[in-house]
């Protein structure tokens, strides 16, 4: 069965501080997508022209969805949101500040990572400046009554952008990570997780870190896969990874696949597909 694509329009475009610009987009059919009420989730959207098929596509995390008005926010992410695999084209950049009402788009792919076990007794939050409007999304919704979120950003301001919630105690590295510098999230997710009881790790951030935090966590830990949810959502080196990752794709796909045929989780697929690039240096 076809994935839903619906057509939508953009209401409003906003800077929102120095690293983000908030677009709000009316889609009539938005309910056909079966957003997810809860979690981190994440649309496809398609603008622009270039000379090929005449789209763009992008992935952003929902901010706000209001399904009486038809009508999703997104808070793009200028500092680091384009440096995906793809490639460090800016186009999500241009797209986001260059908007303006009616300028028409394209709405598909929706989907969430947020799935903590039920009967989980601690979530650590953990994102860079990339993974903040999910964060943030996260915070604001029913909380568990011990939640730790840790982030990492750029500027000391950046951090005004997540809610704050009596039950969430944040953590902190400014300056740190966000195709800047090292990350210290790994380093910041050790001091942070306890070894004992039930834990749930969700992480939106650059994919090396999200490797080690994943690592972490399962080797050092001894955690289950089905309580991380680790999600790279961007890579520092995009470009000469791709060019690598070109020569061996098939290979590693096959890797996944053949997990997936054995009866594996999804998770545990992912998990060795990762090992595999690894062993290869990517």
């Amino acid at each position: 069965m076809t994935a839903p694509v619906v057509a939508g329009s953009v209401v409003q475009s906003a800077p929102l501080g120095r690293n983000m610009q908030r677009v709000v987009i009316h889609a009539p059919e938005l309910s056909l997508l079966q957003l997810p009420r809860f979690g981190d989730t994440a649309l496809g959207i398609y603008f622009g022209t270039t000379d090929g098929d005449g789209r763009v596509a992008r992935t952003y995390s929902v901010r706000e969805h209001d399904p009486s008005a038809c009508c999703v926010t997104v808070d793009v992410v200028l500092h680091v949101g384009d440096r995906t695999a793809r490639g460090d084209d800016a186009a999500g950049t241009r797209w986001a500040t260059g908007a303006a009402p009616g300028d028409r788009v394209e709405l598909a792919h929706a989907k969430s990572w947020f799935r903590p076990p039920r009967d989980a007794d601690h979530h650590v939050l953990v994102a860079d400046l990339a993974g903040l409007p999910a964060l943030a999304r996260l915070i604001e919704q029913p909380a568990h009554s011990h939640t730790v979120a840790i982030v990492e950003v750029p500027h000391e301001d950046d951090l005004d952008y997540l809610p704050k919630r009596a039950t969430v105690r944040l953590v902190s590295s400014v300056g740190t990570g966000n195709g800047g510098t090292n990350s210290v999230l790994a380093r910041l997710v050790a001091r942070n997780c306890s070894a004992t009881g039930l834990g749930y790790c969700w992480f939106a951030g650059e994919a090396s870190e999200a490797r080690r935090v994943r690592k972490l966590l399962r080797h050092e830990y001894g955690w289950a896969a089905d309580q991380l949810d680790v999600v790279g959502y961007w890579r520092r080196d995009a470009q000469a990874w791709s060019a690598r990752f070109a020569a061996h794709g098939p290979r590693m796909y096959s890797i996944y696949e053949r997990a997936i045929a054995e009866g594996k989780s999804e998770k545990i697929a992912l998990e060795e597909f990762d090992d595999a690039l690894e062993r290869l240096g990517l």
